[in-house]
């Protein structure tokens, strides 16, 4: 469970104290490539999933648009039966519409009112009702409750979600929802929403294939690795404390088309997997997720026993999760359930205003706004639904993937015979340049075989929300730049980090930078070491695993089009399918571009002085390299959401040599250059070309106010290995640093011993970085100012730094007088 601040977590659990219930539900997720047989495979899972499809060879050959979820029941003889709505479409139809023919209330008010209720209810629940219906009488102000009083109205509550649970169906039978992601490439960009650490998932690879030969290798391989990685990376977001089970089970299909005995099908599966695999052998946070038993199934058989035993493993599996038997709030299932019930009449978006009635309708309502909307975002981020609250997309709640899938999938696969002449000068400039106009956009919806135009501005919400596409900034005039920086390269505003975001006139039309044509590579090198231009070197966002998801360049490129102006070249925007360049200053420009896991940004300055250090302006560079990274943060769903300790980024940043423009050669760790002084650049030259790199020069651009805090002058000498006493007062200010777990592992602490101190002293925060701080001086002995380096490393790109400096200065009274011109 992920909580953003102790305002949330005290609203959890005042909800769950109300109560309780266990989470025995599982999410199975079908992945892999297109035709690989996976609706077949949904199909002999789940039983009567679609009574009206009799040919098993017709399933087979279904082929999945975007994703397809049933819910199921699993039975006491482990069979998974798709349930069936409770209420028809009518009734649900009619509890949704009464949404917009009564007064909702906002704000905390309760929403709990008397409706009537099919099922009898308790006494107590009786009383519950009453009391909650008093507290929503228009006008009327309770006299505030004594602490007695506050204890009884709990204890009625609690009464009355007994009564609730009792009425409910055996919670000794689990449910699972069956996702059937599409395989086709245009789906890639949209999958991962729904990806995340919740989930069991079968990744399946069709053993009819030859896996030797290059063209299908490459086909199979690369399609294995996305998945494989994409799994494991949004899996690893968000850094609660859970031991890594395994979630992966791989599985083979065809096994009617293959030759040769059922032993030597399953080896030749299982040696195509493992050689799917190699690429991953060295990295056992993958391996580790991926389930040890295989299976090979017949795609044409619902009988094969093969079937029955995935269906086992899944329980299995799931069952070992830290989230299997999880307390969680009656209310919140209850209102799941209506939310299934609705799913299941076809309907695939709801407004705020359809929550309310829901909500109203089930027999333990929430009782404000803010418990909804914190319910809405707990069912977020455990991608059951799509619901951001903001001023812009807070009336809408998307309960179905396919929604979102189709919206993203109208801009993508529209044809040329829908096309009115009128538009057609609109058509081909967004075939060509991606640019997309108003009149083009609410075309294209209106004419959507998803039946969108009626939902024309929240398919826009979302797709400017979630950086598909923005509208472009308008070129204005800069103001002009205090040309001081220029004169003095060390000088620097202390409050240029705050960026400054001021609204500023756009175009009347999109860009969809997936839709962007690809440059030759030779002009991209052109384009990311111009001539004539004064050059930062190539600051480097190098993603983990060797693996980036091509749609978060994209993203980033929408996000980039909303902070700035978008440069032109000859009348055209320099934007393309791998690279854009944006002018975020009069005399500069920042060009962004991308290869396979690594992202290059580059700072380019205009100038009359005839030396780059005085014609870069250190902070542009700064200001940028701040919402690049942002931005990055946001794309990935990363800005901080909860108290939980950092243990794990999908990408570092680095410094690429300013004499090596190759890709993915002459990279430097930024951590490792903040902390070393000096350091050798020889790996990727000639041997009578390497050099030696100096910090200071490296980093003067992009980090120059990280520096300049470390080299902050100082009036007493901490040269030197520190004290339990000092390493006490240290752990303290650590106590809620979310980076601890990083800065252990940037100390050299190996993560094996970092887990074992977290079993030792995890509830305790501060003991956990003492043993951490311990651990350091044990095996490295080094002194102070490493320390504090690297803890500056860490939080580069905090407002704000924890200075150990300022913290021993605090605790010593001798050199906090002397600091203060007083004597001891």
């Amino acid at each position: 469970m992920l909580f953003e601040d102790t305002g949330t977590i005290r609203t959890y659990y005042r909800i769950l104290e109300e109560g309780k219930t266990k989470n025995n539900r599982i999410r199975l997720i079908v992945v892999g490539m297109y035709e690989v047989g996976k609706t077949a495979l949904v199909n002999n899972l789940v039983e009567n999933l679609d009574e009206q499809i009799q040919d098993v060879q017709m399933r087979s050959n279904e082929s999945t648009e975007g994703i397809d979820v049933h819910l199921c029941e699993i039975t006491e003889g482990n069979t998974w039966n798709k349930l069936k709505s409770k209420r028809n479409q009518k009734q649900m139809t009619h509890v949704l519409n009464n949404a917009t023919q009564e007064e909702q209330q906002c704000g905390d008010a309760s929403h709990t009112t008397s409706d009537k209720k099919a099922a009898s209810v308790t006494d107590g629940e009786q009383k519950l009702k009453l009391e909650l219906e008093k507290e929503e009488f228009q006008g009327f102000e309770p006299a505030p409750l004594t602490d007695g009083e506050n204890k009884l109205k709990l204890e009625l509550k609690k009464e009355a979600l007994q009564a609730l649970l009792a009425l409910e169906p055996s919670q000794d039978c689990p449910l699972i929802s069956v996702w059937d992601f599409a395989g086709q490439n245009v789906y890639y960009s949209t999958h991962h929403f729904f990806l995340n650490e919740g989930s069991i998932y079968l990744l399946l690879m069709d053993m009819t294939e030859d896996i030797d030969s290059e063209t299908k290798q490459h086909e199979m391989i690369e399609s294995f690795k996305f998945w494989i990685n994409s799994i494991h990376m949004y899996s690893s977001m968000y850094d609660v404390d859970k031991e890594l089970k395994p979630t992966i089970i791989l599985v083979g299909t065809h096994k009617d088309k293959m030759h040769g005995t059922d032993n030597e099908k399953k080896e030749y599966m299982a040696r195509n997997f493992n050689k799917a695999l190699e690429t991953f052998q060295d990295n056992m946070n993958i391996i580790n997720r991926i389930c040890p038993k295989m299976f090979l199934v017949n795609n044409l058989d619902a009988e094969d026993p093969e079937y029955a035993k995935i269906r086992e493993e899944v329980r299995n599996l799931a069952e070992q999760q830290c989230y299997w038997n999880e307390k969680q709030p009656v209310k919140f299932v209850q209102l799941e359930k209506a939310f299934d019930e609705v799913r299941q009449t076809g309907k695939e978006i709801i407004t705020f205003k359809e929550v309310r009635k829901l909500n109203k309708n089930i027999p333990a309502p929430l009782e404000s706004d803010n418990d909804i909307i914190y319910f809405l975002k707990l069912q977020h981020l455990n991608g059951n639904v799509l619901f951001f609250d903001t001023d812009a997309l807070r009336g809408h709640v998307i309960l179905s993937p396919q929604w979102i899938i189709k919206a993203f999938k109208c801009f993508i696969n529209h044809k040329d015979a829908h096309i009115p002449p009128r538009l057609l000068r609109q058509w081909n400039e967004y075939r060509r340049a991606a640019i997309l106009s108003e009149k083009l956009l609410v075309d294209i919806l209106k004419k959507s075989a998803y039946q969108l135009d009626c939902q024309i501005e929240v398919v826009i919400g979302y797709m400017e929300h979630l950086n598909v596409m923005a509208k472009p900034i308008c070129p204005e005039d800069f103001p002009e730049e205090d040309n001081s920086t220029e004169k003095d390269p060390s000088t620097i505003d202390k409050n240029a980090r705050k960026v400054n975001r001021q609204p500023r006139k756009r175009y009347d039309f999109y860009i969809v930078p997936c839709q962007l044509q690809t440059k030759p590579n030779e002009d991209i090198d052109k384009l990311t070491n111009p001539e004539n231009w004064y050059q930062t070197q190539a600051l480097c966002f190098v993603f983990k695993d060797m693996f980036m998801p091509p749609a978060t360049f994209h993203r980033l490129v929408v996000a980039c089009m909303r902070e700035w102006e978008i440069a032109q070249t000859n009348g055209a925007f320099m934007v393309y399918n791998r690279f854009g360049a944006f002018k975020t200053s009069e005399r500069s420009q920042l060009r962004l571009w991308y290869w396979d896991h690594i992202i290059y940004a580059k700072m380019v300055f205009k100038s009359q002085k005839e030396e780059n250090d005085y014609a870069v302006d250190p902070n542009t560079c700064q200001n940028c390299r701040r919402i690049l990274y942002e931005n990055l943060m946001a794309i990935l769903g990363l800005l901080p959401r909860s108290s939980n300790i950092t243990k794990y980024t999908p990408f570092e940043e680095y410094i690429q040599c300013p004499n090596l423009t190759k890709h993915n050669q002459g990279l430097f760790k930024v951590n490792d250059c903040i902390v070393k002084d000096e350091f050798a650049c020889a790996d990727d030259h000639e041997d009578n070309e390497s050099h030696s790199m100096n910090t200071h020069v490296v980093l003067k651009f992009w980090y120059k106010e990280t520096l300049d805090e470390i080299d902050g002058d100082r009036d007493r000498d901490f040269d030197r290995v520190p004290t339990d006493v000092d390493l006490s007062k240290i752990a303290q200010s650590l106590e809620k640093m979310k980076e601890i777990w990083l800065l252990g592992i940037e100390l050299g602490v190996p993560n094996v011993k970092l887990e074992e101190m977290k079993f030792d002293s995890w509830q305790k925060k501060r003991d956990f970085s003492f043993s951490v701080l311990m651990e350091w001086r044990r095996s490295k002995c080094e002194a102070l100012p490493k320390l504090r380096k690297t803890i500056r490393a860490v939080q580069k790109n905090k407002d704000h730094f924890i200075d150990i400096y300022d913290i021993l200065d605090a605790n010593d009274p001798c050199n906090a007088a002397s600091n203060s011109g007083l004597g001891c």
